[in-house]
């Protein structure tokens, strides 16, 4: 688990690196004005608030950290710390999940490697939206051709693949 989010860190790493920071912070109509790091910040700011000091983790409640949004130099300096908590983390410690559905509040004992779990899905939709607006911005930009596509998909992909070729 722990390599698995690290690698997703280091895909976000590599974004705020190879994109100029015009780039960065444009608005794409394509992704209804939304900017690639609009995205990221989207992202970055789910790991921060599961691994903020509350006692419950609300994503709802997230603070909205503009700067994560606007500076991808700021984004690798919160990426630095988000890979520290995750190599110190203690997966199996169990945390309260709140959420709010129209007027009820909902409350779930989990745990922090079901939340990361989550949040590994979470990012892997938002990967893909940023692939699709990478992709109109700067496509000489090389992606990895399974960035943003789901495990179980490359997985699925692949045994379609096989089973094209063995016939």
């Amino acid at each position: 688990m722990v390599k698995y989010h690290l690698n997703i860190f280091a895909e976000i790493e590599k974004i705020c690196r190879q994109l100029s920071h015009d780039k960065f912070v444009e608005k794409i109509e394509l992704l209804s004005g939304s900017s690639i790091g609009q995205h990221i910040r989207h992202i970055v700011e789910f790991y921060v608030c599961l691994f903020s000091d509350k006692d419950y983790v609300n994503y709802d409640e997230r603070e909205r950290n503009l700067l994560i949004e606007n500076s991808p130099l700021y984004t690798l300096e919160v990426l630095g710390i988000l890979k520290d908590k995750v190599q110190n983390l203690d997966f199996e410690k169990n945390v309260i999940f709140k959420q709010s559905l129209n007027d009820d509040k909902v409350f779930l004992s989990t745990s922090y490697a079901r939340e990361l779990i989550y949040l590994g899905e979470h990012t892997i939709h938002h990967f893909a939206l940023i692939k699709i607006g990478i992709t109109a911005l700067c496509p000489e930009l090389d992606l990895d051709q399974n960035f943003g596509v789901a495990d179980s998909t490359i997985k699925y992909r692949s045994t379609q693949t096989s089973t094209k070729c063995a016939s």
